[in-house]
């Protein structure tokens, strides 16, 4: 399927991206964002551009390996791939875990005046 290639550069802002997006020809289009870009380690930025795409009926992936930009793509549906020829996946997001000493009962605490009786 073809792609469109999109190289961000580090003084780019989230506007000037999503207006790349729009004007790409091709319904996938590639991001390449270079190393430590700021623009896309927001998650409100990272929405916005996914839903600027999905409104004129394209795809976006993000070509990194950052684990962190990875993650935050993955939290608003953005695929991610390794490089231009590998294939673009969801990352997966680590389950939490939940120690039950971390759970505080609401009735065994005093609230208020209630607690005198």
């Amino acid at each position: 399927m073809k792609k469109d290639v999109i190289y961000i550069d580090i003084e780019d802002d989230i506007t000037s991206i999503i207006e790349r997006v729009k004007g790409a020809s091709a319904k996938i289009v590639a991001l390449v964002p270079p190393k430590r870009i700021g623009v896309l380690q927001s998650a409100v930025n990272l929405k916005l551009l996914q839903k600027a795409a999905a409104g004129v009926g394209k795809r976006v992936v993000l070509i990194t390996s950052d684990q962190s930009l990875a993650a935050l793509a993955a939290g608003v549906k953005i695929p991610v791939a390794k490089n231009l020829q590998s294939r673009p996946e969801i990352a997966p997001i680590a389950a939490l875990s939940i120690d039950d000493s971390d759970i505080i009962n609401g009735e065994e605490l005093p609230i208020g005046d209630l607690a005198k009786t």
